[in-house]
């Protein structure tokens, strides 16, 4: 997805604003924070790519890589005051 409408997407999500990391990411907390070790993603290790295809979900820390909108599908509503920054 292009980087406005990431912007707006994350937006909407309570996710931004977000710090950019790179040319074409942006860092966020991960959308899986049970799978780290205290069970929050304390210092934000996951980012989101954007560019004219898909934008895709990557955690260095637990490792989960995924499609960004399959991601947010996947954690409905739960766990986003987790989440948000």
């Amino acid at each position: 997805m292009r980087e406005s409408t990431l912007i707006a997407f994350l937006t909407d999500l309570g996710l931004w604003p977000a710090k950019r990391s790179g040319d074409n990411h942006f860092g966020i907390r991960c959308l899986y924070p049970h799978k780290h070790v205290k069970g929050m993603d304390i210092k934000p290790s996951a980012g989101v790519s954007f560019d004219d295809g898909i934008s895709w979900f990557s955690c260095f820390a637990c490792g989960t890589k995924r499609p960004m909108v399959a991601a947010v599908y996947e954690n409905g509503t739960q766990g986003w005051s987790l989440i948000s920054i």
